[in-house]
């Protein structure tokens, strides 16, 4: 019977280490997860007179920031 129990600051340093990979997804999945806001810009050509509608989504860690 060869235990080998961990010591509680390898535990600890284990804890760290995930939350700083989670934390390093999180941010790097930000960058792909759009935040749009609920109405859309009309945005209109003065020499063709053609309209479109655009959002205005932006990367959801700039939001984080604001």
């Amino acid at each position: 019977m060869n235990e080998d129990p961990q010591s509680p600051g390898k535990s600890l340093r284990t804890w760290i280490l995930y939350g700083v990979i989670g934390i390093i997804a999180l941010l790097f999945l930000s960058f792909f997860i759009e935040s749009c806001d609920a109405e859309k810009i009309r945005i209109c050509d003065d020499a063709t007179g053609e309209c479109t509608l655009e959002s205005s989504c932006r990367p959801l860690l700039f939001d984080f920031f604001r």
